[in-house]
C-alpha cells in the first residue's frame, strides 16, 4: 500500500522489519447547483489539464497475494501505518479485489465479508450494522469513517447507511477493527471503526465507465476520469447514479418503495518532497426514496400508515496536508465542512458540521514511538416538529473537544510490544470522558503473534435521546376517565419522553488473539473478547397520567430512556484463508457472540432498546475465488446467518455468484447472482419505526466496465 492512499501520512516504523512500503435550516437548492456547476467545470476542465495514457487496467486489478497478507499495511489500529501482523486488534480487510470479485454494488453489502460483523438489510434502503451485537437500524456503537471524515449522524450517534456512499471502483480498502477503538477515535467507537479509504488521484489516471441492470439493480451506471495536472499533482472526477427497485415486505404489503440516488466528486492530490502532500476532495449527492410513514393523532383513525417519498441532499468539502521529515517527526492537519439536509423516519433533520483534527507522530528513542492529537467538532441542526416527533429545542448546537495520546514501547528485542494510549474528550451533553486502552503483543516469529487488550469506551448521548418526545402510538380507551369537569378522557396516548439527564454508557472490554501464516498456502486469525457493560439505554415504564395539551385531553403513558441497564457480551471470531494453488483462494470464517443484558434493580420494568435476540449467535462464511482462465473467473459466496428469536426472524443460508469475462485488458463484463438459494428471506425487523417489513429477494445483475 502506498503512504498517499491513507487518510493521514503517518510512516510506520517497524523495528525488526523494515521494508519499502509499498447552513442550518437552509433550503437545500443551492447546495444542489454548486455540485453540479463543480462537477459541469470540472468535466469540462479534464481535456484541457492533461493528456494521459489509460490506466493499465490488469495492475487496477491487483490483488495481494497470500504469503504478503501479512504484511499488509492497516492505518486504523494505530493511526499510523504498521502491517496487520503488528496489530494489536482483532483487525480485517476488504480489499479492491474482493469489493470487485463479489460484485456487491454497495458498502453495507460488502460488510458482510468482514468475520463477526452483524450485517441485516431492513428494506431497500436501510441496514443494520453493528460489531459484536446490539444491532438495529440505530446501531450505535460502531464508528464509521471515510478517508478520516466520521459519518455517523449526531441525530443519534448511528449511520444513514443510504446516505452514505461513494464510487466503489475508487475505494482502496475498508479496514474494519472488530472491539473497541475509542483510545483513538473517541466515543461511539464502542464496539469497532469501519475505515473506508478511497485511492489516491495520483492512481487513478484515465477514464472508467461502468453500466449496469437487473431486477433489483434496475439500473446503475458511474463515469470517472482523471490524470495528471504536472509530475506531482493529479486530478479525478466522477459521477455515478443507480434506481433500485423495492423490496417485497414480508405481509405481501408494499413496504418501502423504489430507490434512487445520484453522486457526484472530485479529488485533487499534489505532492512535494520539500511542502509535503496536499488532498482536497468534495462529493454532493441528491436521492429519494418512497418509505411507509407511521403518523399518530389523538382523534380516529389515531394511527396511519401511509407511503410518501423521502429525500436526501447534501455534499462535503474536505482538505488535508501531511508532511513527514528525515528526523521521525510527522505532523497532519485536516479540516471538512459537511451539510446534510434529509427527510429521515423520526423528521425532516438538516445539520452542518465543521471538523478539525490536527495530529503529530514522532519517535522517542529506538524503541519508543509517540503520536497524539487534538481536534474540534461542531454540529448545528434544525429539525422540524410534527405531532408525531417533536424536537426541543428545534435548533441546536454542540461541540466536541478532544485529543488524544498513544505510545508504542518495544522492549525485549522488540518481541514485545506495549501499547498506552487514552482519548480526552469533552461534550456538551455529558462533560469530559475519558477513554483509555492497555494493548500487548508477543511477535513470536515472522509468522505468528498473539495480542492482548483491556480498554474503556463510552457512547455518550444524542440528540434522539436528550430533546425528542416520539408519539408511538394512540387509540380509544377501553373504560372513559370521568373528569369533574363533566368531560371525559377517552384516549390514550403512548410516547417517548426525552431525558435531558442523560449519561454516557461505559464498556470495559477484554480481548485476545492470536495471528500466523501457518505455511506458504494457510493464513490464521483467532480473536476472543469478554465486553462488561454499564449504563446501557433502556425505556422505563413511568406511571399514566392524564395530559390536556395538546388537546383533546388524553392519559400518557410515557416511557423514557434512562441508563438502567447492565450487561456482558462474549465470543469469538476464527478466520482461514487458503490458497492450495495459485489462481484459487478459499477463505472461510465463523462467529459466536453471546449477549446477556439485565436491568438494574429497582428501576421497574423496563423494555429494552437493546435486545439480545437481535443478534445472531452463530454466523459463518465460506468466500471462494478462482481464475479460471487468463480471461475468465468465478466466484461464490456461502453465508449462513442465525435466527433473530426476539424479531422471529428465521436462519438462512444464501449463496452468491459472480462470472467475469476480460476480453481484453481495458473491457470486463460480469454476471452476479445473489441469494440464490432461497425466493426471499426477512433478515431484520425495524423496531424502532414499525412499518411493513421487507424481506430480501434474489437478484441477479450484469454489468461492464471499461478503462480507457
Amino acid at each position: 500500500m502506498k503512504r498517499r492512499d491513507l487518510p493521514w501520512g503517518w510512516k510506520a516504523r517497524r523495528r525488526l522489519r523494515r521494508r519499502p512500503s509499498a447552513t442550518s435550516g437552509a433550503d437545500a437548492g443551492p447546495l444542489r447547483r454548486v455540485c453540479v456547476q463543480i462537477l459541469v467545470l470540472a468535466i469540462i476542465a479534464l481535456p484541457l489539464l492533461a493528456d494521459v495514457p489509460a490506466e493499465d487496467a490488469q495492475n487496477q486489478l491487483m490483488s495481494l497475494s497470500l504469503e504478503d497478507l501479512m504484511d499488509v499495511e492497516f492505518y486504523s489500529a494505530s493511526k499510523k501505518l504498521e502491517p496487520l501482523s503488528a496489530a494489536s486488534a482483532a483487525v480485517f480487510v476488504i480489499t479492491r479485489e474482493d469489493i470487485r470479485r463479489t460484485g456487491v454494488t454497495t458498502v453495507p453489502e460488502a460488510l458482510r465479508m468482514v468475520p463477526g460483523l452483524q450485517v441485516a438489510r431492513a428494506d431497500v434502503h436501510q441496514w443494520a450494522i453493528s460489531a459484536r451485537g446490539f444491532n438495529s437500524v440505530v446501531a450505535d456503537k460502531l464508528l464509521v469513517l471515510i478517508d478520516g471524515r466520521t459519518v455517523y449522524s449526531p441525530l443519534f450517534s448511528g449511520v444513514f447507511w443510504d446516505v452514505q456512499d461513494t464510487l466503489l471502483e475508487d475505494v482502496e480498502r475498508i479496514e474494519v477493527i472488530r472491539g473497541p477503538g475509542a483510545a483513538l477515535w473517541g466515543a461511539n467507537a464502542v464496539n469497532g471503526v469501519i475505515n473506508i479509504i478511497t485511492r489516491s488521484a495520483h492512481d487513478t489516471h484515465g477514464g472508467l465507465a461502468v453500466v449496469g441492470a437487473g431486477d433489483l439493480e434496475r439500473g446503475f451506471g458511474a463515469l470517472r476520469y482523471g490524470g495528471a495536472i504536472n509530475d506531482r499533482a493529479s486530478y479525478r472526477a466522477f459521477v455515478k447514479t443507480f434506481d433500485r427497485d423495492e423490496l417485497p415486505s414480508l405481509t405481501r404489503v408494499r413496504a418501502a418503495g423504489d430507490w434512487q440516488s445520484t453522486r457526484g466528486g472530485f479529488r485533487l492530490d499534489w505532492d512535494s518532497a520539500e511542502s509535503g502532500s496536499f488532498a482536497l476532495f468534495g462529493e454532493g449527492y441528491d436521492g429519494s426514496v418512497e418509505e411507509p410513514v407511521r403518523t399518530v393523532q389523538l382523534t380516529p383513525p389515531y394511527v396511519q400508515l401511509a407511503r410518501r417519498g423521502r429525500d436526501y441532499t447534501g455534499g462535503f468539502l474536505m482538505g488535508r496536508w501531511s508532511k513527514e521529515t528525515d528526523r521521525g517527526n510527522d505532523v497532519s492537519v485536516q479540516m471538512y465542512y459537511e451539510l446534510v439536509d434529509l427527510d429521515s423516519a423520526i423528521g425532516e433533520y438538516t445539520r452542518d458540521t465543521i471538523d478539525f483534527e490536527y495530529q503529530h507522530g514522532l519517535a522517542l528513542g529506538e524503541r519508543t514511538d509517540l503520536i497524539w492529537g487534538l481536534a474540534y467538532r461542531s454540529n448545528s441542526d434544525d429539525a422540524m416538529s410534527t405531532f408525531t416527533v417533536i424536537w426541543e429545542p428545534p435548533s441546536r448546537r454542540s461541540d466536541l473537544w478532544s485529543a488524544f495520546a498513544q505510545a508504542d514501547v518495544g522492549f525485549a528485542a522488540d518481541r514485545f510490544t506495549l501499547t498506552l494510549g487514552s482519548k480526552f474528550e469533552h461534550h456538551d451533553f455529558t462533560g469530559s470522558e475519558v477513554q483509555p486502552s492497555v494493548r500487548l503483543r508477543w511477535t513470536i516469529d515472522d509468522r505468528k503473534n498473539v495480542w492482548a487488550a483491556v480498554s474503556r469506551a463510552v457512547q455518550t448521548p444524542v440528540r434522539a435521546f436528550n430533546g425528542l418526545r416520539f408519539n408511538q402510538l394512540a387509540g380509544p380507551l377501553p373504560r372513559p376517565i370521568p373528569l369533574p369537569t363533566g368531560q371525559t378522557v377517552d384516549t390514550f396516548l403512548v410516547s417517548v419522553l426525552p431525558n435531558t439527564d442523560l449519561e454516557s454508557e461505559e464498556l470495559i472490554a477484554y480481548e485476545a488473539g492470536f495471528r500466523a501464516r501457518a505455511s506458504r498456502s494457510l493464513f490464521v486469525d483467532v480473536a476472543a473478547f469478554y465486553n462488561d457493560y454499564d449504563r446501557l439505554k433502556e425505556n422505563l415504564a413511568l406511571p399514566p397520567m392524564l395530559e390536556f395539551s395538546p388537546r383533546p385531553p388524553h392519559l400518557l403513558n410515557g416511557l423514557q430512556v434512562v441508563n438502567s441497564g447492565q450487561g456482558e457480551t462474549y465470543g469469538f471470531d476464527i478466520l482461514a484463508d487458503w490458497t492450495p494453488v495459485e489462481g484459487f483462494e478459499l477463505q472461510a470464517w465463523y462467529s459466536y457472540v453471546e449477549m446477556q443484558l439485565r436491568p438494574r434493580s429497582g428501576f421497574g420494568p423496563p423494555v429494552g432498546l437493546d435486545t439480545e435476540g437481535q443478534t445472531p449467535h452463530h454466523q459463518a462464511s465460506l468466500r471462494t475465488t478462482w481464475d479460471v482462465t487468463r480471461n475468465w473467473e468465478l466466484d461464490a459466496w456461502l453465508r449462513y446467518v442465525d435466527h433473530l428469536p426476539s424479531q422471529l426472524v428465521p436462519s438462512y443460508l444464501e449463496l452468491d455468484l459472480h462470472v467475469g469475462w476480460r476480453p481484453t485488458d481495458s473491457l470486463e463484463l460480469s454476471l452476479v447472482g445473489r441469494n440464490l438459494l432461497n425466493d426471499r428471506h426477512p433478515e431484520l425487523t425495524n423496531l424502532v419505526v414499525p412499518g411493513e417489513p421487507s424481506e430480501v429477494e434474489r437478484s441477479v445483475h450484469g454489468k461492464v466496465t471499461w478503462s480507457f
